[in-house]
This record gives structure tokens, C-alpha cells and sequence, in this order.
């Protein structure tokens, strides 16, 4: 099952273009089928995991392989990996999850947690990070042990306005990203009940810090959703 995947994604990555892709559709609908089959796996993993994740599909899940190359330099039509996030809600909720994107070429991984939050949940994660500091470096360095990453994709190079300039942990405060990550080695991606078993640890060293950032979000929904009620 995987192989099949991992090879197809090898394939795509040399021929990223719509002439090969149409001749080989069989091919990758054969390798789409197999990825399904592997989330329809993780699925219960992560329920078991984190119970606040309820019912779930695949499709609420998984991403279209066609890449939005309207505003974008790089035209190739056609993503070369394939991912899975897995939340309370599916993919397009704002509550942080748990995710697995296999990518033979450019690197694959496990990451969780939260991405590109909006503007109010960011704020109010800060201040729960600001607020709570000592459990949140408790979790990154359980994560760190782990061999997770927080990401510090887009960080501020200022201290968030609102918050004291002298806090000794504002590093944390600069992200807009709250996700984490840890690379999937080859000898673990090519071996298909390792990659089951190893998922299965990954998510299980993001679940504190995902309950951490979905207390925020559930604390904080309800009034935005409020707010929104009087637009």
C-alpha cells in the first residue's frame, strides 16, 4: 500500500504536468485509494488518542491533488505529496490536530497543532502561552524529547504589541503558527506497520499540547461567533 503511494508521488514529481498525469490516472487513482486506506487507519488511532475528535470520513480529512496555481510563479498543476489532517472537524475547522504528509522526494512528516490561525484565536493563544508560560514550556519540552519542532514559519521579528517587551520567553509569542513537526525517516516510510506504529507515538506526543491550544479555541469561539452575530 504504501510503496504504491511513495511511488506514484516519485513518478509525479519528474512528469508534473497534465499530459503524463492523464496518462497515468489509473495509476494514481490506485495510489489515492491506498492513502485513503491508510487515513481510514489513522482515524481511530486518533480518536483513540485524543477522544475529543468525533466522527470523521476520510474526504473531512484528505486534499485535492490539483494545486491553485492562479496567483502563484510555480505552475505546476499537480501537488507531489499527499496529506492527511485529522481534527474535531475535519481539515477546514480551526481547532489543532494531528497530520501526516508523505513526500518520497522533498521529505515527509508528522506535524499537529495549530496553522495559520486567524487573527482572534492567534491573540488569545498568545496571551494563554503569556499567561500560562510555565505549562506551555513544559509541553514544547516534552515535544523537543519527542524530536518535534515548533514552527517558526512567518515569526515576528518585534514582540506582539500588547505584550511586555522584556518577557523572557517572547520568542514564543512571535509565532503565527502554533504546529509542530518531526521528519519521517525513510527506513520507518517504507515500512508500512512501522509507519502505522510510529504514527501512532507521533500523535500521541502532540496530544497535551493540542489540548492546550483547543482550550483556547473553545474558549474563545463562542465569542467570536458572537461578535460575528452582530456584523
Amino acid at each position: 500500500m504504501i510503496k504504491q503511494i511513495l511511488d506514484f508521488l516519485s513518478a509525479l514529481d519528474k512528469n508534473n504536468d497534465r499530459d503524463w498525469f492523464l496518462t497515468h490516472k489509473g495509476e494514481y487513482l490506485r495510489a489515492k485509494e491506498a492513502f485513503e486506506e491508510l487515513v481510514a487507519r489513522l482515524i481511530p488511532i486518533v480518536q483513540e488518542i485524543d477522544p475529543t475528535v468525533g466522527h470523521l470520513e476520510v474526504k473531512d480529512c484528505t486534499y485535492r491533488i490539483y494545486r491553485d496555481v492562479r496567483f502563484s510563479h510555480d505552475k505546476r498543476p499537480y501537488k507531489t505529496h499527499m496529506g492527511a489532517y485529522i481534527n474535531r472537524r475535519g481539515k477546514k475547522s480551526p481547532y489543532a490536530g494531528y497530520y501526516i504528509h508523505l513526500d518520497p522526494t522533498h521529505g515527509s512528516l508528522w506535524g499537529g497543532g495549530l496553522y495559520c490561525p486567524d487573527a482572534a484565536l492567534l491573540k488569545a493563544v498568545r496571551w494563554d502561552i503569556y499567561d500560562n508560560i510555565d505549562e506551555f514550556l513544559d509541553l514544547n519540552n516534552s515535544l523537543e524529547r519527542e524530536g518535534f519542532t515548533l514552527s517558526r514559519e512567518d515569526m515576528l521579528k518585534k514582540t506582539p504589541q500588547g505584550f511586555p517587551k522584556d518577557f523572557p520567553y517572547s520568542d514564543f509569542l512571535k509565532m503565527k503558527h502554533y504546529d509542530m513537526y518531526r521528519t519521517i525517516t525513510d527506513d520507518v516510510l517504507y515500512d508500512e506497520n512501522r509507519l502505522i506504529e510510529e504514527t501512532r507515538r507521533a500523535f500521541a506526543a502532540m496530544k497535551n499540547m493540542n489540548r492546550f491550544l483547543n482550550y483556547t479555541i473553545d474558549e474563545t469561539l463562542p465569542n467570536i461567533n458572537r461578535m460575528d452575530s452582530y456584523r
